[in-house]
C-alpha cells in the first residue's frame, strides 16, 4: 500500500485596519481585529482558529517540506496585491460561520478596512521517527521560551 502525503495545510491570516486609518500597508494589523466581530488573526479555512503559521507543527509522523508560501488563487478572480492580500470594508458570515471578505478587492480602497491572505506549506513523510522527535522538541522549545519570556 502506497502512502500519499497529506493535503499542504492552509492557513488564513486577518488583519484589520487601526482606528487612526490612512489605509497604507502600515496601519493593518491582527491587533485591530476586533474578537467578537473578527476571525482569529490566523484560522483554518473552516474559521478554527490556529497558532501563528510560525509556530505551527507538522502533522505527526510529518516534516515540513520547504517554506510557507502565498496561496495566489483562493477562488475565481481572487488574485490579491503583490504581497497576497485581499482587502474589503467588511465580513460575512455563512452557516459554518466562517468569516469571508464581502466583495473583495486586491488593492485598498476608501472603505477598506479588514483584510486576508492565504498560506500554505508542504509536508513529507518523516524517515522512522525523526520527524515526532523534531515536533516535540520544538513543541518543547516553543513552551519553555514562552515561559520565560524569550522569542519563539
Amino acid at each position: 500500500m502506497v502512502e500519499e502525503d497529506p493535503p499542504a495545510p492552509v492557513v488564513i491570516e486577518s488583519q484589520r485596519l487601526g482606528a487612526s486609518g490612512g489605509g497604507d500597508d502600515e496601519g493593518y494589523s491582527s491587533g485591530h481585529l476586533l474578537p467578537k466581530d473578527d476571525p482569529a488573526a490566523w484560522c483554518a479555512p473552516d474559521g478554527s482558529p490556529l497558532p501563528p503559521r510560525n509556530e505551527m507543527l507538522p502533522q505527526v509522523g510529518w516534516e515540513w517540506s520547504g517554506e510557507w508560501q502565498l496561496v495566489t488563487h483562493k477562488k475565481a478572480g481572487e488574485h490579491g496585491d503583490r504581497d497576497g492580500w485581499l482587502y474589503s470594508h467588511g465580513w460575512e458570515r455563512d452557516i459554518s460561520a466562517t468569516a469571508q471578505l464581502v466583495q473583495p478587492k486586491p488593492q485598498p480602497g476608501d472603505s477598506s478596512c479588514v483584510r486576508r491572505r492565504w498560506w500554505q506549506r508542504a509536508m513529507v513523510r518523516a524517515a522512522s521517527g525523526t520527524g515526532e522527535i523534531a515536533r516535540l522538541q520544538r513543541q518543547l522549545l516553543v513552551r519553555i521560551n514562552r515561559a520565560t519570556g524569550l522569542p519563539d
